[in-house]
């Protein structure tokens, strides 16, 4: 990962799904890119993610810290400056769960 550009991503827009989503089309949210640096250490990339007020729960938030994987992944995804990024996690995991 190079720094310099992903310090250039602070503030950007960025479409997260989740790979447990089993929809067809799936569902996404949007999020916010979060980058933070110090010094020589190597960057943090983040997600936040907010979740409206529904019938069931209140709204809230969620950052969501990235791997390098994950993060190269959303830069190969890159598409007229939008990004995606695909979790192996439940983008909402303290969401009740419906019976399906």
């Amino acid at each position: 990962m190079n720094a310099v550009a992903l310090g250039d991503l602070n503030g950007r827009v960025v479409l997260v799904y989740s790979q447990q989503d089993q929809r067809n089309p799936p569902s996404g949210r949007r999020g916010t890119l979060v980058v933070q640096q110090s010094g020589e250490q190597p960057a943090c990339v983040e997600v936040d993610v907010e979740f409206p007020e529904m019938f069931i729960t209140r709204a809230h938030r969620r950052r969501i810290r990235l791997s390098d994987e994950e993060v190269d992944r959303m830069l190969a995804s890159e598409h007229y400056g939008s990004f995606t990024v695909r979790l192996a996690e439940s983008l909402d995991p303290d969401a009740p769960r419906r019976n399906e």
